[in-house]
């Protein structure tokens, strides 16, 4: 073990978590809670590659998916995956939508990162402007 000890939160990303193993040549890291500080768990090299196992083409699928459900017409977004980086491109109807469709993306399996360029119709966030 190394000292001090390296460790990781659950809110630490999976981009972060690599980086910090690479850095420090470890193979796995604890992952504490923040609040109390208590060991909730560890994360290994092998659990990370795990993500990089799914095909660009099953990561789409899956992001297009969330963008049916999320009622966002067909083409007006779309969803271009490369090493794992999702980038979202198009316009939705209104500002509002932008986060959930980010968000969600973000969590489909496999991505590492999401990189958003979308515009809106509608500014509803800011309706003055």
């Amino acid at each position: 073990m190394t000292t001090p000890p390296i460790m990781v939160t659950r809110n630490t990303t999976v981009r972060e978590a690599a980086r910090l193993m690479a850095d420090r040549r470890v193979k796995q890291l604890p992952v504490v809670d923040t609040a109390t500080g208590v060991l909730v768990g560890a994360v290994s090299q092998r659990d990370l590659l795990k993500i990089f196992v799914r095909s660009a083409e099953a990561i789409r699928l899956d992001a297009d998916e969330l963008l049916r459900r999320l009622s966002v017409p067909d083409g007006d977004v779309v969803v271009e995956v490369q090493e794992g980086v999702a980038t979202v491109k198009g316009r939705l109807a209104r500002r509002s939508q932008i986060a959930a469709v980010v968000e969600s993306i973000r969590g489909v399996e496999g991505l590492i990162e999401v990189i958003a360029d979308l515009d809106c119709a509608i500014d509803d966030l800011n309706p003055q402007t």
